[in-house]
């Protein structure tokens, strides 16, 4: 007892001491604060007799306040100067001079106001010298060269344009103020596939805008009779004056015509024409021709839209159908082994979002960690679950590392990877490690490779813009593939891998 209340006291001794230096120093503090409180008093004493004859405080430094209006003057406070107000001399012998530098910063100010008005003016003039502006959608179809190319021929012309990228992961247009929009004269959407459409309805149905006065010229490589059918979704949302489609290929010359058409005041179609580009309209008209189905599943798409669900999602639970059949004829016909199916399936979603070359790099990267780390775990002699763990832990250390090397290589690919992709390609890492341990490398090996040959023709079918907006007008073509993976199901035969397989047999 007498040992614990003599450290107790020794360490109250400890803390006392430690603790006033701190207090000293807070004390200094108090003291300086109490000085500069001081002066502070003796300046507002100073500054009461210098400014007795104002009504208002003024502020201690020159400040120009915009009141709105252009024609206005600028309202310029007035500087407080005094001379040595702590020691409290006299000011009132320097009100001469002080009122003369007073006058001197007042004017200093007006003319910065002048020249700051005169800036102002300058920026209305140049956004009156242009002639039109473009909304320009696009996705990766389209390179950066050609962007700066296109956005210098514009300039050239007068012509502003406000430019939107839209990637797997980010097909939607972020940030876009609906006022600017309202203002532009053309939107042109170019994009491979139905996305740039998708991206522009998703757009206009959640924000609630109207393209009454504006023609949308679409390229893409989607065939036309489904390119128009989708198309008549913004039509009916947005009301545009026109939708003109045109080939993806033609979309440089699509480009140079609304420029065209911009410069010389004449209607895009015509520009278009001189230009011998094949093209097709939309417009109101075109909307009291729908069949009353076609019509319901045009309000759902809008509702959906309306509903901040992207169109792209929708497109992709509709697609991920079209895979699985894929992977259910390579595994029932032709004898494939894979790692489950979905596995394939969406793999191929994730090469979709990440790219082709870029996936099956990653793809790569990861097993090779994998293989490389089984490896070194084996010393440790872990049970699977924990040495699944540790596997799946150092892959995505990997992959954090790859997205760190994009940024720092400012590479768009490897910097915008995102967790979607990564997580799939982690999944079938797993898949890969528990075959590992339960048959062996080998066999591993080639049932990885079987996944990975079954996920890129998966990604070659689902890719096809074509196939991605037929099944967004036409939902209803999932009953066939349903009716087809019945038939797939029916199946007896031998598969062909099975004829290779007893190839001898049966000749002998």
């Amino acid at each position: 007892m007498k040992k614990s209340i003599m450290l107790l006291v020794v360490a109250l001794l400890l803390a006392g001491i430690l603790l006033a230096p701190v207090d000293q120093g807070t004390a200094h503090a108090d003291s300086d604060t109490d000085t500069d409180d001081t002066a502070d008093e003796s300046d507002a004493e100073g500054g009461e007799d210098y400014d007795e004859d104002y009504d208002q405080p003024q502020d201690s430094t020159g400040t120009t306040f915009n009141t709105g209006g252009i024609n206005d003057p600028p309202i310029v406070s007035t500087p407080i100067i005094s001379d040595n107000p702590v020691s409290g001399e006299d000011t009132d012998g320097d009100t001469g001079d002080t009122d003369t530098d007073s006058d001197t910063d007042s004017d200093t100010d007006s003319e910065d106001a002048t020249e700051n008005m005169d800036g102002d003016d300058e920026d209305d003039d140049e956004l009156q010298d242009k002639i039109g502006s473009i909304l320009l959608i696009h996705d990766s179809s389209v390179s950066g060269e050609d962007v700066r190319r296109m956005k210098n021929s514009a300039s050239g012309l007068m012509i502003g344009v406000i430019e939107e990228r839209i990637d797997f992961d980010s097909r939607y247009l972020r940030g876009l103020d609906t006022d600017v929009v309202q203002d532009v004269d053309y939107v042109i959407a170019i994009s491979r596939d139905v996305s740039g459409l998708d991206v522009l309805i998703d757009y206009v149905a959640t924000e609630d805008l109207r393209l009454n006065g504006k023609e949308v010229i679409i390229s893409s490589d989607v065939d036309k009779r489904m390119l128009k059918q989708h198309s008549l979704v913004l039509q009916k949302e947005a009301s545009p004056d026109l939708i003109i489609l045109t080939d993806l290929k033609d979309s440089e010359l699509a480009w140079n015509a609304t420029l065209s058409a911009l410069a010389q005041k004449m209607p895009v179609t015509e520009a278009l024409n001189e230009r011998d580009v094949e093209f097709s309209t939309i417009d109101d008209r075109d909307l009291d021709e729908i069949p009353a189905y076609r019509e319901a599943v045009t309000d759902t798409i809008i509702k959906v839209s309306e509903s901040n669900i992207p169109l792209e999602t929708l497109k992709l639970i509709l697609l991920l159908p079209f895979a699985a059949t894929i992977v259910t004829i390579f595994r029932n016909i032709v004898g494939a082994r894979t790692y489950g199916v979905f596995g394939p399936a969406i793999m191929s979603i994730a090469f979709l979002s990440s790219g082709l070359v870029v996936g099956l790099i990653l793809f790569a990267v990861l097993l090779v960690t994998g293989v490389f780390a089984r490896r070194i775990i084996e010393r440790l002699n872990l049970m699977m679950v924990p040495r699944l763990a540790v596997l799946l832990t150092m892959c995505c250390m990997v992959l954090a590392a790859v997205i760190a090397i994009g940024i720092k290589m400012n590479s768009q690919y490897l910097a915008r990877l995102t967790v979607f992709p990564l997580i799939i390609m982690a999944m079938i890492i797993e898949n890969f490690m528990k075959t590992t341990v339960e048959k062996g490398i080998l066999d591993a090996l080639k049932i990885c490779f079987s996944t990975v040959i079954v996920s890129v023709v998966c990604f070659l079918v689902i890719s096809i813009p074509t196939l991605q907006a037929i099944v967004m007008t036409h939902p209803e073509i999932l009953i066939l593939v349903v009716g087809l993976n019945i038939l797939i199901g029916r199946w007896k035969g031998l598969r062909i891998v099975e004829y290779l397989r007893f190839s001898n047999l049966m000749k002998g």
